[in-house]
């Protein structure tokens, strides 16, 4: 008997619930088999220690980033991902299917098991897969394409808050600025899609592909991808979550509670802290890869809303889920811009003398900058792949404003290690700080230690990461600090002399800013010699 069979590749939605592709292949009426596949890209992860027969390709050369080559895929993040890609196919043989993973060009891998399908007498009833709105991810939709033209490709929006049928715009006319994007959205929230129904058990897979490099996903071996030291989770870690479906919803589950000691009640007041699980929700981690569906959030959230309480803190929780969904829409409008030196704004006019020094760069990697809070940020995304919005903020000012190195460095830097790196926010969030992106303020500078003292008051963050400065008394923020080991500070500002903290929580998104250099006359990337020091604190 012939087989049509829907081929469903997953990529950044790996997760059985709310899942557009797996529903349209589930439901098309042709379709009597499905076999989801997954795909290891040897240009975003190192596959040279996978232990298969690669005979036939060339050898797979560990990725970097494009423009300072960092590893593209850190330990971490690699972790991460694996356990991610393991709790998808666990999920789906819970209901009744599995899921094959390859290695190699995705395009390239798509076409061998197609022709491999159709070389049996099977028939395809299409390809289907999430749309995804970055120049890598479009790319391999376009080779799918032009490798297996026979074959019907359909794509789903599956990343997003507001599908983009909904909005009361074109994508490729998305507000430049997320005040106006917000203002747009909000009065709409109602049309915020429900998420969709998983079926009990999925149509069949069909005989597995006789594929070189594609093996089922119960086969895989984390220590193909990362390195003994990243088998251990540190317990100091903000994120102490396996990566996976199951344990996105359950973390789902233990954030939004059905009462009134829910952490997201207080969402709003905690979600500048740094030490913890719950100062937020961490749902980032979880919807970088899509084992969480910001929808599934949503229907969530508006159930808490309407069964327990409505708060400002269940208000920023959206409000945070709509900045994503900015980046996604706003990096869907400029494309290969989100890459550029000169951003989304691409002002020639802007001089712009971002440096490049290798030893200023491996201090703020290693967090040996000499400027506390900064070490203590860059330490923990080293030692747990994590870091707080907060402290994301200030290291990146740090990088852009006082150290002044190309921001591109530092976003590719985040990129190689965050486990919740997700392309449009971290690109786009460095634009902004940067003064490179859509927003018509620019040079945002953060004051680190002013910073420190209002959200680690009591220099516990600081202390937990800095082990030079854990016996240290009285106000571990100073700068340069006198600890034997601790290193000498990269850069010094008076500002830094000064600097006390304002009442907690007058500084809580992005929309606030911190400071502004020389009231704005000063140029990016401009050497600190002989110029006035810091800048005007509002």
């Amino acid at each position: 008997m012939v087989k049509t069979i829907a081929l469903v590749l997953l990529r950044n939605d790996l997760r059985v619930h709310d899942s557009p592709p797996l529903f349209a292949a589930h439901n098309h009426p042709q379709t009597t088999h499905i076999l989801p596949l997954y795909v290891f890209d040897p240009r975003q992860i190192d596959l040279s220690c996978v232990p298969l027969n690669f005979s036939h390709y060339k050898p797979f050369v560990p990725p970097l980033t494009h423009f300072y080559k960092f590893p593209r895929c850190g330990g971490w993040k690699a972790r991460f991902l694996v356990e991610s890609v393991k709790g998808l196919g666990h999920g789906l043989r819970e209901h009744g299917s599995g899921l094959a993973v390859g290695f190699g060009m995705p395009g390239d891998v798509v076409a061998e098991v197609v022709k491999e399908l159709e070389s049996k007498g099977d028939k395809l009833s299409g390809i289907f897969l999430s749309k995804e709105y970055t120049h890598e991810e479009v790319c391999v939709e376009e080779a799918i394409a032009a490798k297996t033209p026979q074959v019907p490709l359909h794509t789903y929006h599956s990343s997003t808050l507001y599908h983009p049928d909904d909005l009361p715009f074109k994508a490729a006319e998305t507000p430049l600025i997320y005040t106006q994007f917000r203002l747009r959205v909000e009065p709409i929230r109602d049309l915020i899609r429900g998420p969709l129904e998983t079926p009990d058990r999925f149509k069949p897979l069909p005989s597995f592909p006789d594929v070189p490099l594609v093996i089922m996903s119960d086969a895989i071996e984390l220590s193909w991808f990362v390195e003994p030291k990243y088998l251990d989770r540190s317990d100091k870690s903000a994120v102490p979550f396996e990566g996976g479906e199951k344990q996105g919803l359950a973390r789902l589950n233990s954030f939004i509670s059905r009462d009134r000691k829910s952490p997201v009640s207080t969402y709003k007041a905690t979600r500048n802290g740094l030490l913890g699980a719950d100062y937020s929700s961490k749902f980032s981690v979880f919807l970088a890869n899509g084992t969480l569906s910001p929808r599934q959030i949503e229907a969530a959230l508006k159930h808490y809303e309407t069964t327990v309480e409505k708060n400002e803190s269940t208000y920023w929780l959206w409000f945070e889920l709509v900045w994503r969904d900015y980046f996604k829409y706003i990096s869907w409008r400029f494309g290969k811009s989100l890459f550029f030196e000169r951003g989304f704004a691409n002002d020639t006019k802007k001089q712009i003398d971002w440096k490049k020094d290798q030893s200023t760069i491996d201090g703020w990697v290693a967090g040996k900058t000499g400027v506390p809070f900064v070490d203590a940020a860059m330490r923990e995304v080293a030692s747990t792949g994590y870091m707080s919005n907060r402290s994301r903020q200030n290291v990146a000012s740090f990088f852009c404003h006082d150290i002044y190195q190309h921001w591109l460095i530092g976003a590719e830097w985040f990129e190689s290690v965050l486990i919740d790196h997700d392309v449009c926010s971290n690109y786009g969030n460095w634009q902004y700080v940067a003064g490179v992106g859509t927003d018509p303020r620019s040079n945002r500078w953060f004051n680190v230690v002013k910073q420190g003292r209002e959200y680690d008051p009591d220099g516990k963050f600081i202390r937990t990461w800095c082990h030079e400065l854990r016996d240290v008394g009285g106000d571990v923020h100073k700068v340069p600090q006198a600890a034997d080991g601790y290193p000498q500070p990269l850069v010094t500002n008076k500002a830094w002399d000064t600097a006390k903290p304002r009442e907690m929580g007058k500084e809580g998104n992005r929309n606030e800013r911190v400071g502004k250099i020389d009231n704005g006359k000063r140029r990016l990337g401009k050497s600190r010699k002989n110029k006035k020091q810091g800048g005007e604190q509002v």
